[in-house]
């Protein structure tokens, strides 16, 4: 996963214009759900892999972006998907 993470960072920085893009480097990714069944994102991001896109980042020098620390990948900050409070709506779009 990391790989293509710097590539996307290199896509970014080599294609769009970086005084108006704002990048934000996040590692919050916690596996839930039936994430057991796919072992490819069965795991949170390791630190190594986190520095590596970071440093990768730093080093293409964007204007603007964000760094998330670590230690927001933690369960206690994923919110709770009962859907209370959801307002849920149908819209009819008609024939295609």
């Amino acid at each position: 996963m990391t790989g293509e993470s710097i590539k996307i960072l290199d896509f970014i920085k080599a294609n769009l214009p970086s005084d108006d893009i704002v990048v934000s480097i996040m590692s919050q990714y916690t596996p839930f759900y039936n994430s057991h069944l796919h072992p490819e994102i069965d795991r949170r991001i390791i630190r190594k892999e986190y520095e590596r896109v970071l440093n990768h980042f730093i080093k293409l020098d964007f204007s603007n972006g964000y760094i998330q620390e670590r230690d927001s990948a933690d369960s206690k900050y994923v919110p709770d998907f009962d859907l209370e409070g959801i307002l849920s709506i149908s819209i009819d779009k008609g024939p295609i």
